[in-house]
């Protein structure tokens, strides 16, 4: 341990009580989520706070926080989403199935598109209802380092007057896009954690990440804080740690509609807990269910 330097002030907590009491009150969430099964288990979005969202292949988790990061943005939220798998134009496409109310499909949306289709006049309603709603606060990027993701968050307080709330899809993709060639993927993940970390710290911007899961959970295992796939410092770095799993029975799984839960595995703030939710895979949607 190194020594103390000379001239350190040993400072008691009355000296910043105050200061404390202030911050106490005023630890609330900044927004809530679309879904209630996510403000339930969390309580909402807060300031500096980092999360993570853990799932197999196939369950949904760049639609779940695309859902997400547009409905913040609708709400007036300005929102950094970084894409290191979707093209923008995919995700945007998702979205506007989503705005469709069910009468548009990811199989034919591209369809829809074209001035003849039948569908046209819901395909320009939805895309209307996009451009006025969701684009005007939501950033589509693709994978790029924290270092440029902590520069766009300055760059959005200093353009909006407030940090965006940043969304990863996802952390594996772009921790391999951000660290040297050839360096070791527990190490480049690890890396990757602690730089957010500090980024969310530093400018109070909250942190929502998709993380893929260990290839021995693909299969319905019971998860736990391991399954994270890449590095422990997963399970010590972040707040608040959810995983994406089928439904235990599995009832109403049809026509790439699935029943799902979302479990707590970690809530540094919070009791662990479950949501049940609903995933239509055609309409690019989660609903919650009772």
């Amino acid at each position: 341990m190194p020594p103390i330097e000379e001239g350190t002030d040993l400072v008691f907590e009355n000296e910043h009580l105050d200061e404390h009491i202030k911050t106490i009150a005023g630890d609330k969430p900044i927004a809530q989520f679309a879904l209630k099964a996510l403000n339930t288990m969390l309580g909402g979005i807060y300031k500096g706070q980092l999360y993570v969202v853990g799932a197999a292949p196939g369950t949904g988790k760049s639609t779940l926080l695309l859902q997400e990061a547009d409905h913040l943005a609708s709400l007036g939220f300005p929102v950094l989403f970084v894409s290191a798998e979707l093209s923008a134009s995919k995700l945007v496409e998702k979205s506007i199935v989503r705005l469709s109310d069910g009468e548009l499909t990811l199989e034919n949306v591209a369809l829809a598109a074209d001035p003849t289709h039948p569908l046209h006049g819901v395909f320009e309603a939805a895309t209307d209802a996009y451009r006025e709603q969701v684009a005007p606060n939501l950033c589509i990027v693709n994978a790029i380092a924290c270092e440029e993701i902590e520069y766009l968050v300055r760059s959005c307080r200093k353009e909006r007057g407030q940090v965006p709330i940043v969304f990863i899809d996802y952390l594996q993709l772009v921790a391999s896009a951000s660290v040297e060639v050839g360096m070791d993927e527990r190490l480049a993940i690890g890396a990757l954690v602690r730089n957010l970390r500090a980024m969310s710290r530093r400018n109070g911007s909250p942190v929502i990440v998709v993380s893929t899961v260990a290839r021995g959970y693909y299969g319905g295992k019971e998860p736990g804080l391991e399954a994270y796939g890449g590095a422990s410092v997963i399970e010590y770095d972040f707040d608040a740690a959810l995983y994406l799993a089928s439904s235990a029975n599995g009832d109403g799984n049809e026509d790439g509609i699935r029943n799902l839960v979302i479990k707590a595995l970690k809530n540094r703030y919070g009791p662990l807990g479950c949501g049940r939710v609903r995933f239509n895979g055609p309409g690019a949607v989660f609903l919650d269910r009772r």
